[in-house]
């Protein structure tokens, strides 16, 4: 047997001198192995009883992958690259990479990482949903915005279709829709945000009239070309904004009729 590095801990990979239990249906073995998605420890156990165990086992192992740059949060992009953490999340196995749905970044509080990470997301072929917490992106410039939307451009997507920030910070209203059309997320149809505010920091209290939470969703355009979420400047030109995300959605909606939001 051999191992194959993974989130947290390594995965014992079946070879061919495994030996192989009386067969069972596969849909048998896969709800098996579901009652046990909890459980890391029976997970691998099952990934090196036969190859008939071991995609579910797999998928359930690694579906989820959480990159948390807490302990790299502001040093230089050579040291963050260099980390084994990083290097497991820009170069997996692509048998890997192909099942993970979820990705979790956390702690993504430089540009330089920020730019890398968002860069690496077209090596899952299958991602589908993106959590970002604990981002200031109220440090980044608007040109620096425009430079990751036109790298971003120079990738094929994810096929994104949910994407959830909670714990960030944005400059102003323009800085956050500017991120939300960008072309990674061209097929969101659902984006959930969790204590998401203007500002250079999250720590502020929320007046009454805010959301704490807000669920945003819309009916994807098939004809479209434009990224769901992006509203031009001269859509927008004179609004002033209210001063969290969720009230400056109200105008889109009476605008454009393809979102909403509340609390869940």
């Amino acid at each position: 047997m051999t191992c194959v590095p993974t989130r947290d801990a390594d995965v014992l990979k079946v070879t061919d001198s495994t030996s192989s239990p009386a067969l069972l249906p596969q849909e048998l073995i896969d709800k098996m192995i579901d009652e046990l998605r909890g459980s890391r420890p029976e997970l691998k156990a099952c990934s090196m009883v036969s190859h008939a165990w071991r995609p579910r086992a797999m998928y359930h192992l690694v579906s989820h992958f959480m990159l948390n740059l807490s302990r790299h949060a502001n040093k230089s992009r050579e040291v963050v690259r260099s980390s084994s953490r990083f290097t497991r999340f820009s170069s997996p196995p692509p048998s890997l990479a192909s099942l993970v749905t979820v990705m979790e970044l956390r702690c993504v509080r430089r540009f330089c990482h920020l730019q890398d990470v968002m860069s690496h997301l077209r090596v899952y072929p299958n991602l589908r949903e993106l959590l970002l917490k604990d981002a200031h992106f109220s440090n980044f410039s608007r040109s620096k915005i425009r430079t990751l939307s036109k790298t971003l451009n120079r990738f094929p997507p994810p096929p994104l279709c949910y994407l959830r920030m909670e714990d960030v910070c944005f400059s102003d209203c323009d800085q956050f829709l500017s991120f939300i059309g960008m072309s990674h997320f061209r097929e969101v149809s659902a984006i959930d945000l969790y204590n998401v505010v203007y500002g250079p920091t999250r720590t502020r209290a929320f007046d009454r009239g805010d959301f704490s939470r807000l669920v945003i969703k819309h009916c994807p355009d098939p004809s479209s070309n434009t990224p769901s979420f992006t509203m031009s400047l001269e859509q927008r030109e004179g609004y002033k904004s209210a001063g969290y995300p969720g009230m400056d959605f109200k105008p889109i909606k009476k605008k454009r009729s393809i979102l909403f939001g509340g609390r869940p």
